[in-house]
């Protein structure tokens, strides 16, 4: 096993598939001793097992990230079973559980309070925890996981394209507030990874861009993989964040999106979508139904 990180704590939040899951194995296989956060408790308790049969150590608490006495339990796991924190990744997310892309004139109060209590809520929380324990040891990395939808806002998205937005900035907060406590605080700006969130979000965006049959013939012919990640190249890439060789890095922004960006910037595959029209004319269809 890798010692790149022996001794050394790490917390990992909505770590029960995706990202998160990669991550506490990257952290796990580098000697860290992981603690896994999520709801879904037969997943991470799998999670749990996967990485101590591996000869890795981990322990997997169930909870949910908007809720704030579960964000402190996770963060007292940490220091009660390990003594110590010194990496946290909020990774947890959420989209509003009708559909990722929903007109804004009908979110309701609880599918905005499930995405922004979950996505910004949640990092703040698990990060107002660890920050009482890592200002003590004077050390610690904070790794926020936002994505290219806190940058450039998607039509449809107006709780997720908020909450996204408010990690990036609170990310420049706490690396501003908590630099002289030798903490390191980083914003990741994600773009496709090839996850079952990212899954769910393309069929959400083919289903108001061509309704329920379907797009055209040709659709699947774009090619993403090059600009497209897998869960473990992103979760090796913030395990180098944590190392001791990225401690000259400051800049609290940092993209890991495969030249995602570099994409939809030059309108390449991410762009040519009227979303906005597509949405309207759904609405308008919907309101002709009845």
């Amino acid at each position: 096993m890798d010692e790149t990180f022996d001794s050394k704590v790490a917390m990992v939040t909505g770590a029960s598939s995706g990202v998160g899951r990669a991550t506490c194995k990257v952290f796990a296989a580098r000697g860290a001793r992981v603690v896994a956060l999520a709801r879904r408790e037969i997943l991470g308790k799998d999670l749990e097992q996967e990485i101590r049969d591996g000869g890795g150590e981990a322990t997997f608490v169930a909870g949910d990230v908007s809720v704030v006495d579960d964000c402190r339990r996770a963060v007292e796991t940490a220091i009660g079973q390990y003594g110590r924190l010194d990496f946290l990744v909020n990774n947890a997310a959420a989209h509003a559980p009708r559909s990722q892309i929903l007109p804004s004139h009908t979110v309701t109060e609880e599918e905005w309070d499930v995405v922004v209590n979950t996505n910004l809520k949640g990092t703040f929380f698990c990060s107002r925890f660890a920050l009482e324990h890592m200002t003590k040891q004077g050390s610690g990395v904070i790794i926020n996981v936002s994505s290219k939808n806190g940058e450039r806002a998607t039509a449809g998205m107006s709780a997720y394209n908020s909450s996204k937005a408010g990690i990036l900035h609170l990310s420049r907060t706490l690396a501003i507030e908590y630099l002289p406590y030798g903490i390191r605080v980083f914003g990741i700006v994600l773009g496709g990874v090839d996850t079952p969130m990212g899954r769910e979000g393309g069929q959400a965006l083919a289903t108001v861009m061509y309704g329920p049959e379907g797009p055209p013939s040709g659709w699947g012919d774009v090619d993403l993989s090059s600009v497209t990640l897998s869960p473990d190249q992103v979760a090796r890439a913030l395990a180098l964040l944590c190392t001791d060789d990225a401690e000259p890095f400051f800049e609290s922004i940092i993209k890991i999106d495969g030249g995602a960006s570099a994409a939809m910037e030059s309108g390449g595959a991410f762009g040519g979508f009227d979303l906005a029209g597509a949405l309207k004319r759904l609405t308008e269809e919907n309101a002709a139904g009845g």
